[in-house]
């Protein structure tokens, strides 16, 4: 019964910990006026095109190849992983009934905290300046502001025309979200998202380390499974969020471009382990669980790839191997549920809730659909 209960409280924190806080922004344009700094933000369009040549600089492009080459991008662009360096064309023209005196910084604001090299090149009225190299491959302190996400002050002036050219390089998804507002908007919602998540993160934490000392105490295995479960899904929330970065591990870029498929295939382990010893398959479903334990010895020997295979190998691997994860464990769920196993039901809601967030991530990872919702 306690254990039962404990699930429960688990599925309504992870249902909420699945969906991003949504906001409303004006419509798409590229010209900043007073109504959309009032409606919290301007989503503006945005343009691209990908190329292999990772060095190359703006300034290697004639001004009329960069207008040549660029396509419009779709409001949820997301090209998937693997993919190769893409420039972004951002105009913004700063509208001339302009409030500077309200508004005489605006931040540009790259939601997306997985990319790894972001070049900056600010162009005004024709003139381009070089920004500093940030992203998620370069200490956290050298970013403009220490955000979570990628922030860029910018001063204005009233009929300025602005052209960012972004120079991106991501191993995970090459997506670009941007959102262009005033800090004071910015401050209030990132309070109420560090608020939240903190709080999400706390409890996970706190459930985590609750099971793993009643599961010692009262020498139960399935206890401490659900315990790493917990942990091994909260990792991969705190790099997805940025707060991992800039709270834990921030002077270790290194980190984040292995942690990853480590965190995914590590997750894959726990959590068949966790149903095993959960639903009993050793018992309910002798061949359901001669097959999880072969998966489950797969990805382990994945997390070993990590560190033997080109990262890109190693990603897609742990990638696929936790779509297919989560779609067994459904499976097998509903097996032992059909069997009129009760227990059985609350673990098929449960990873409904828990681990139907991983399908979401793996799919949008591969660039099936954008769930920008989840960042």
């Amino acid at each position: 019964m306690r254990f039962s209960w404990l699930l429960s409280a688990f599925i309504y924190v992870s249902v909420f910990s699945v969906f991003h806080f949504p906001q409303v922004y004006a419509a798409n344009s590229n010209t900043l006026g007073n109504a959309a700094m009032m409606e919290g933000g301007l989503e503006p369009d945005i343009w691209f095109y990908s190329e292999d040549s990772v060095e190359k600089r703006i300034e290697s492009y004639s001004s009329r190849l960069r207008q040549q080459r660029f396509k419009r991008a779709s409001n949820d662009f997301n090209a998937g992983i693997l993919q190769p360096p893409h420039w972004f064309k951002i105009p913004l023209k700063i509208a001339r009934d302009f409030n500077i005196k309200k508004y005489p910084v605006v931040y540009l604001e790259i939601e997306d905290p997985l990319l790894d090299r972001i070049h900056v090149y600010h162009e005004i009225n024709g003139d381009i300046t070089e920004l500093p190299l940030t992203g998620n491959t370069s200490p956290f302190i050298q970013r403009p502001l220490e955000t979570p996400t990628f922030i860029y002050p910018i001063a204005v002036k009233t009929g300025d025309e602005h052209i960012f050219w972004l120079r991106v390089t991501a191993t995970n998804n090459m997506q670009l979200p941007v959102i262009v507002r005033p800090p004071e908007k910015y401050m209030k919602y990132e309070s109420i998202r560090s608020i939240s998540y903190g709080m999400i993160f706390g409890v996970l934490l706190i459930m985590s380390v609750y099971n793993l000392f009643i599961g010692l105490m009262v020498k139960d295995a399935t206890y401490i499974y659900f315990s790493l479960m917990l942990m091994a899904g909260l990792v991969p929330r705190l790099l997805v969020t940025g707060y991992g970065f800039q709270y834990i591990w921030g002077d270790y870029p290194g980190i984040n471009p292995v942690l990853r498929p480590i965190t995914d295939n590590v997750l894959c382990v726990v959590s068949i382990l966790f149903a095993q010893s959960y639903l009993q398959t050793k018992t309910n479903t002798p061949m359901a669980h001669k097959y999880l334990t072969i998966l489950s010895w797969v990805t382990t020997i994945s997390i070993a790839s990590v560190f033997i295979l080109p990262y890109n190998n190693s990603l897609s691997l742990a990638l696929w191997l936790l779509l297919i994860n989560f779609v067994s464990l459904y499976g097998v769920g509903i097996e032992v549920w059909l069997k009129r196993i009760k227990l059985a039901r609350l673990f098929v809601i449960g990873w409904f809730a828990y681990l139907g967030g991983g399908d979401c991530f793996s799919i949008d990872s591969v660039g099936g659909v954008a769930f920008q919702f989840l960042y």
